[in-house]
């Protein structure tokens, strides 16, 4: 399903998912059930990780496609049914990921469903397989000059998650300012300019957060 409505370039085609909801309904279903979290580590991350994806989709559905995605009642307050406990989306992604995996790379993977938002996958995250996908996630991030990172004459323009989260990226990196950490996964002219940028204190601002409902028309 995720092949067919997950465009090239990681932005969701709602009129398509409409049409083949109902694997995305079973899975939500699925999910709720107590032997769904799995017990390996690595395979729950690839499972929180879906789980957030998924539920992003669902609710967006489920509110109609409402022309924006942000607020405590879609994030904090809808709790769903996951393994046996009753969670929102806020503590997916700081109980179950952030702070279980500090793994930046997260980052990368959770879609919100906003213009801001990192590109979906058009796959299922997998164990084994994850740290590929991981690693393409952040890569596939960076290289996009709209939702990830770009680089201006004399600055890099970070994504408005860079700086929410910016303790994260210090942190979990042993203090690599934003330059260092976007030129590990950048290629090719932009690894380049970010390198130089991170030789030079790395000037920075941050992209505004635009949070319209991303739609692939």
């Amino acid at each position: 399903m995720l092949a067919d409505v997950v465009t090239r370039d990681g932005h969701v085609d709602w009129d398509e998912l409409e049409r083949q909801r109902e694997p995305l309904d079973e899975w939500i279903a699925w999910i709720g059930r107590p032997e769904a979290v799995p017990r390996n580590a690595k395979k729950r991350e690839a499972f929180w990780l879906n789980a957030y994806d998924a539920i992003v989709l669902w609710q967006v559905l489920e509110n109609g496609r409402p022309d924006v995605v942000r607020g405590p009642v879609f994030f904090e307050l809808t709790a769903f049914a996951v393994g046996r406990d009753d969670v929102s989306l806020d503590e997916i992604r700081d109980e179950r990921l952030r702070e279980r995996t500090q793994d930046l790379r997260i980052h990368a993977a959770l879609y919100d469903a906003t213009r801001s938002s990192p590109p979906m996958r058009n796959e299922a995250y997998r164990f084994p397989g994850i740290e590929d996908q991981l690693k393409d996630q952040m890569r596939r991030w960076i290289a996009d000059d709209e939702r990830g990172v770009r680089v201006d004459e004399d600055e890099a323009v970070f994504s408005p998650t860079f700086d929410a989260y910016a303790a994260d990226f210090a942190d979990w990196t042993g203090g690599d300012d934003l330059c260092t950490i976007a030129a590990l996964y950048a290629t090719g002219p932009k690894k380049r300019r970010l390198v130089a940028l991170a030789q030079n204190g790395c000037p920075h601002r941050f992209f505004d957060e635009d949070v319209s409902l991303d739609d692939a028309r």
